[in-house]
């Protein structure tokens, strides 16, 4: 219902959905039954309310993700960068 399409397809066909500080609200889900069928769920929010309210998380972190304390963010620091030209 909202956003563009590519992002929308995107969702539909992702495996992995990182959601950080973002809410599952109608506008973003749309239909919830059909939101990212194949997707393992990771969310992380400040607002433990937020956790599991629309969307079931697979799992999920109640933080601060600004902070350096994110376990999200420290492995991402760590991470290397694929080489999109080949």
């Amino acid at each position: 219902m909202h956003g563009t399409k590519v992002s929308n397809l995107g969702v539909s066909r992702a495996d992995l959905v990182i959601v950080i500080g973002a809410r599952f609200s109608d506008r973003v889900i749309g239909n919830a039954s059909k939101f990212a069928p194949n997707a393992k769920i990771v969310h992380i929010d400040i607002d433990a309310a937020e956790i599991d309210k629309n969307i079931p998380a697979n799992a999920s972190i109640v933080g601060d993700a600004k902070g350096n304390s994110c376990p999200v963010k420290q492995q991402a620091s760590n991470a290397v960068e694929p080489d999109m030209d080949g």
